[in-house]
């Protein structure tokens, strides 16, 4: 496979910064299959040198080629998160009122029963950490 990348010196400098500082490890492994690349390394060393196959370098040459470093950052996974202003707004008027106040034999609130009067009222139910972090941001 006889393609090489040409980065500037501006690229290459965010690359060596990706290689030993991003907090993604999978960054962190595509970064030095650039650097080998643009050092003249065969495919066959950069392969056996950081386990990867020719395929996974073709595919971080195409990307760098088409987007540039930026283009080599992955994206995010999974769903994106939702959350509206009517879940807000339920979750404080939920906080302004005891939950015996809601119907529950209890006296304290908690995450659970929060998320339990929320899934109630809009329908959809949260999960605990965004329960938890959307209380965080009302604080």
């Amino acid at each position: 496979m006889p393609s090489t990348v040409s980065p500037t010196a501006a690229e290459r400098r965010a690359l060596l910064h990706y290689y030993r500082r991003h907090p993604d490890p999978a960054m962190r492994m595509r970064a030095p299959v650039i650097l080998m690349l643009a050092d003249g390394y065969p495919w066959s060393r950069i392969g056996s040198v950081l386990y990867c196959s020719p395929g996974t370098i073709n595919h971080w040459r195409h990307r760098l080629e088409s987007g540039g470093v930026e283009a080599l950052v992955g994206q995010p996974r999974g769903a994106p998160a939702h959350w509206s202003d009517e879940a807000d707004a339920l979750l404080r008027h939920a906080m302004e009122r005891s939950p015996d106040a809601w119907g529950y034999r209890a006296v304290n609130r908690t995450a659970a029963l929060l998320r339990d009067h929320v899934e109630k009222q809009w329908g959809q139910k949260p999960s605990d950490n965004r329960l938890r972090q959307r209380l965080r941001e009302l604080d």
